[in-house]
């Protein structure tokens, strides 16, 4: 992830970077998609996600005060949805309802609309 350089693109840009990151390391080790549906405390599902939304975080304070997204809902509430998200694409790969190309390009359309980011802030 730090090899994406995260914090030298637009927030909108760097959310997404960090969206395909996550479907290439699925792609290189789909074991990862199966971890995510296994049983696990509540305290080891946040530290599993704890490097990840914390990145999340940061990247949508920081499009919230540049005006790539929402203002309105809190950035905790926009970081549970973009992983929801996230699993819900993880899941229909995994199930096989989707190939994993159409997974990503509708996790990336559901991401921005869910920030209500400007069409051109992408």
């Amino acid at each position: 992830m730090d090899a994406a350089e995260l914090d030298e693109c637009p927030a909108a840009e760097a959310l997404l970077r960090l969206q395909d990151i996550g479907w290439q390391l699925f792609r290189r080790h789909p074991v990862l998609a199966q971890a995510g549906a296994l049983p696990m405390s509540r305290e080891d599902d946040e530290a599993r996600h704890e490097p990840v939304g914390a990145r999340l975080t940061r990247l949508i304070e920081r499009g919230q005060e540049a005006g790539e997204f929402d203002p309105a809902p809190s950035a905790a509430w926009l970081v549970a949805a973009v992983t929801a998200l996230g699993h819900a694409a993880g899941r229909e790969v995994a199930a096989g309802r989707m190939p994993a190309d159409e997974a990503a390009a509708a996790l990336r359309s559901a991401t921005l609309r869910v920030l209500g980011a400007s069409p051109g802030n992408t």
